[in-house]
């Protein structure tokens, strides 16, 4: 098993083919639940994480160094998603610095999530 950490969440990023189908969970956590996950998944960790800054909180929040890593990802068998998103819908274009990113976090606008495919 993979611990994928993601700031984002598409379909795009299963295997699907035209016509198929997949069942996944979709849950939404707590912080305390979301590190737990980390703890237990250290040695299988993969950051899909865009932008230096959201690494960054991600990094404070889990006790670990989540690096930057802006790559297409696709599910693997195995895989499960932590993701860590705004929990609105941010203005066009709006990159946010850490210390935005920090002060939503303290406002409790930031979410997470864990996202499972099922077999």
């Amino acid at each position: 098993m993979r611990l994928v950490l993601a700031s984002t969440f598409s379909p795009n990023m299963l295997p699907l083919k035209v016509g198929s189908l997949a069942d996944i969970t979709i849950e939404r956590v707590d912080l305390e639940t979301a590190r737990e996950l980390v703890e237990l998944n250290k040695g299988a960790l993969y950051s899909v994480v865009g932008h230096e800054s959201t690494a960054r909180l991600m990094s404070e929040l889990f006790g670990i160094k989540v690096p930057v890593n802006r790559v297409t990802y696709k599910w693997k068998k195995g895989d499960i998603i932590l993701v860590c998103t705004l929990s609105f819908r941010p203005p066009e274009g709006k990159v946010y610095t850490y210390h935005e990113l920090k002060q939503l976090y303290e406002e409790g606008k930031i979410a997470f999530y864990v996202i499972e495919v099922l077999p």
